[in-house]
């Protein structure tokens, strides 16, 4: 597999689908954010002029954006550079969040997590900036949580991927409590004695550079290094591609239908709520399984079904819901086939509840 580079002016919507989103080879597009604010114009001292006395968290301490800015370019050689410095755009530099739109720059599309229901901070749909300096890398390789597909879009300055093609999982040692995670400590010096699998993995590696952005397929093991000082914005894509192992790497679809039959009416909210529906077609009892659309790797959206998980095409925010006949009405109504009525818990909470006591933003990993 070859991480190629397109034009993305000169590269089409449906072409990306086929040849790249569906079987899960990363693609690097040139000059795809040259619509933004952003495009050429995030430098460090830009980023210093405008918010200089801007504070962010790293490691535990607190760094000034014209510390940061400082550290990465060598300015101030009296302690280490921090890495990854990131600001959340949204929070903490709403001024630049109209700089970087259209976000889906004509490709990450449709993308769900712009939806009413995860722009509240749940569960993904976080808008990043992040900052590193030359060297600074990741401590550890990584998928990105939930099955969220990644897109890195470069603003200043050279970083290096590397990523792992789908089938690799067992190469890299994934921890036993966090799948998340290779358990191998130093990726560029592999102990093979310890880890002798990865002997057979076949890491890709490349440069991704200013005004270029990087689509990272869902489930695909990565990680990253800044070649020189640098600034990129990140995003996580999710609909109805990778909705399904999305669910299942939250809560588990097993896990979230006994919940929901247990108590004969729904607990779960929101689009949780309509994947549980979604993945059984109407009057198809809860223990029959049906067969993946061989199509969509690591299942997909089910054969025979898909029609109900995809959005119309006019309305790119709307997450999975019933078609035709039991298309919901919102995120809180129940179908025929699943049951009437809310429970309060629905109603009430304006957060995920899945019964694990979390609500807060979930964590991402660095880029």
């Amino acid at each position: 597999m070859d991480v190629k580079k397109v034009e993305a002016s000169e590269f089409r919507y449906e072409q990306f689908i086929e040849e790249h989103w569906k079987p899960g080879v990363p693609l690097v597009f040139k000059n795809a954010t040259r619509g933004w604010r952003a495009y050429n114009t995030w430098t460090p001292d830009a980023m210093r002029q405008r918010f200089g006395s801007r504070r962010t968290h790293v490691e535990g301490k607190e760094y000034t954006m014209s510390e940061i800015m400082d550290l990465v370019e060598g300015k101030d050689t009296s302690r280490p550079v921090p890495y990854p410095c990131k600001f959340h755009l949204p929070t903490q530099l709403p001024e630049l969040v109209t700089e970087v739109s259209p976000l889906n720059i004509g490709f990450a599309k449709p993308n769900w997590l712009e939806s009413a229901w995860f722009k509240r901070g749940y569960w993904g749909s976080a808008l990043e900036m992040f900052i590193g300096g030359p060297g600074g890398k990741f401590p550890y390789v990584h998928r990105d949580y939930y099955h969220l597909s990644a897109w890195i879009n470069q603003l200043y300055g050279d970083k290096e991927f590397t990523v792992w093609p789908w089938g690799q999982e067992q190469c890299l040692y994934p921890e036993p409590g966090n799948k998340w995670k290779s358990a191998i400590p130093d990726i560029e010096h592999v102990d093979l004695a310890k880890f002798p699998l990865y002997a057979k993995a076949t890491p890709i590696s490349f440069v991704v550079g200013p005004g270029e952005t990087l689509f990272i397929p869902f489930g695909m093991w990565h990680t990253a290094k800044s070649l020189t000082p640098t600034i990129s914005v990140a995003f996580d894509l999710l609909n109805a591609h990778n909705f399904a192992p999305f669910l299942r790497g939250r809560v588990g679809l097993q896990e979230a239908e006994r919940r929901t039959e247990r108590h004969g009416r729904h607990r779960l909210c929101g689009p949780w709520r309509g994947a549980v529906q979604e993945r059984r077609p109407c009057g198809q009892a809860a223990r029959q399984r049906p067969q993946l659309n061989p199509g969509f790797p690591r299942g997909g959206i089910a054969a025979g079904h898909a029609d109900c998980c995809m959005p119309p095409k006019d309305d790119p925010d709307e997450i999975p819901s019933h078609s035709a006949r039991h298309r919901l009405v919102g995120f809180n109504r129940s179908c025929a086939c699943a049951g009437q009525g809310e429970s309060k818990s629905a109603k009430g909470s304006s957060a995920m509840d899945l019964g694990d006591g979390q609500h807060r933003s979930r964590d991402r990993h660095e880029r």
